[in-house]
């Protein structure tokens, strides 16, 4: 009883740590992850560069999640955390040293583009220790509540710290030395991801049965008979819907609208806020609903939010265009963002085991970022195409639209509730 007592305190002091964790990476994010495509803009990058590297950023992390699923069977899975971290902890030092040198007059482009890369493969190969690890952690009995909790405190953090990114970015480009700004935030979210690697070792991990070895075809059977199939699917396909708005929704606020960093970074992250007040009065209810039934409802609030960017094009006074963007356009994208964040979470939780859920992530992930690729390559054609409109970047909103309602729709009878519940 003492040694079961003692193993549920480590699993309670370790959740309330990874809370606390996760603020400090929401602030690393704040202050460099979220402003890699601005940080690309100011190099000097084009719409088509910046949509292409955020395209292969994601078939990076994909892939290299499905290899760091298979290293979780040899490592400790709390070690490859810390040490893929620390490794992205490293490259907002490069990113850094890079701004200096920009500012120097030294910048690269290339060499910039191939860092973000490998950032977002260390991303990638770090994800599934931390999903099995936090996973294995939380009791089934209160997984909507933990990670609402969770996610609130990132979202508060990341507003926070979101306004001192913009009130940066904004002094220095007044003063003419924006490089400046992003060094600081580069270095800024050097410090928060470094603290955030160093509290791994202090987060309990509990024993690990290795992953069950099946064939391909084994395995794509128990997705099928789980539920997992159609979940993965209909991921993938908001995923190849987001990728005709998504990429280049930094161009259109920053260059087509002609927005400060700070109106920029105030929409981008609008959703933020009221993602805080949806959890902050819903998120308790989440465990009474089915997972299923909240991810459908999710990709109905996507689909808003490429509507909102295009109708927006259309608001005539350019201070509606800000209120428009940063409250419907706010509220449609926190709906969206916190309902499928958590119920997409929650239902690969509950529809498989402890040694599954890392190739499973990653078979999600592979899949929606080969569909995601496929979609920037489809809207980079249209973006080259002569179609007659004023802006180009406005049919691609209205595409993302048409396609996000259109999988919604799908969905009411393609996402099923799951056979099997973990234990």
């Amino acid at each position: 009883m003492k040694n079961e007592w003692s193993e549920n305190e480590k699993i309670e002091k370790s959740l309330k740590l990874s809370i606390f964790q996760s603020s400090l990476d929401s602030a690393s994010d704040s202050f460099g992850k979220n402003n890699i495509s601005a940080f690309m803009l100011a190099f000097g990058a084009t719409s088509t560069q910046i949509a292409f590297i955020e395209g292969v950023s994601k078939l990076a992390i994909s892939f290299f999640e499905l290899a760091s699923s298979k290293l979780i069977d040899s490592f400790s899975r709390k070690t490859l955390s810390i040490l893929f971290v620390s490794l992205k902890a490293f490259l907002y030092l490069v990113f850094a040293a890079l701004a200096g040198l920009s500012w120097l007059g030294y910048g690269s482009l290339p060499v910039l583009m191939v860092c973000i890369v490998v950032f977002f493969i260390c991303i990638g190969l770090s994800y599934p220790a931390y999903f099995s690890l936090i996973g294995s952690l939380v009791p089934d009995t209160v997984r909507g509540r933990f990670f609402s909790r969770k996610k609130f405190w990132f979202l508060t953090i990341g507003t926070i710290t979101t306004v001192i990114a913009a009130t940066f970015l904004d002094f220095f480009k007044m003063e003419s030395s924006v490089m400046i700004g992003f060094l600081l935030l580069f270095f800024f979210a050097f410090i928060a991801r470094g603290t955030s690697g160093a509290l791994y070792a202090k987060i309990y991990e509990p024993k690990y049965r290795k992953q069950d070895e099946m064939p391909l075809v084994e395995k794509i059977k128990m997705l099928r008979k789980n539920g997992n199939i159609n979940f993965i699917v209909f991921q993938g396909l908001a995923a190849f819907a987001s990728a005709f708005a998504g990429p280049y929704i930094v161009v259109y606020l920053l260059e087509d609208l002609q927005l400060s960093y700070f109106f920029y970074l105030t929409i981008l992250y609008a959703p933020t806020f009221f993602q805080i007040v949806i959890l902050r009065y819903v998120g308790v209810f989440f465990d009474r609903i089915q997972n299923a039934v909240l991810l459908k409802i999710s990709y109905f609030t996507m689909s808003l939010v490429a509507l909102g960017f295009f109708v927006s094009y259309f608001v005539p006074s350019h201070a509606l265009q800000i209120a428009f963007l940063i409250f419907i356009n706010g509220i449609a994208g926190g709906s969206a963002s916190v309902l499928n964040d958590i119920s997409a979470r929650n239902y690969l939780l509950e529809t498989s085991q402890d040694n599954q859920r890392a190739y499973l992530i990653s078979y999600e992930h592979i899949f929606s970022s080969i569909l995601f690729f496929a979609g920037i390559g489809i809207s980079i054609f249209i973006l080259h195409s002569e179609y007659g409109f004023a802006n180009q970047l406005v049919p691609l909103f209205f595409i993302s639209f048409i396609l996000t309602f259109s999988f919604a729709v799908l969905s009411v009878r393609g996402i099923r509730k799951p056979a099997y519940r973990s234990r």
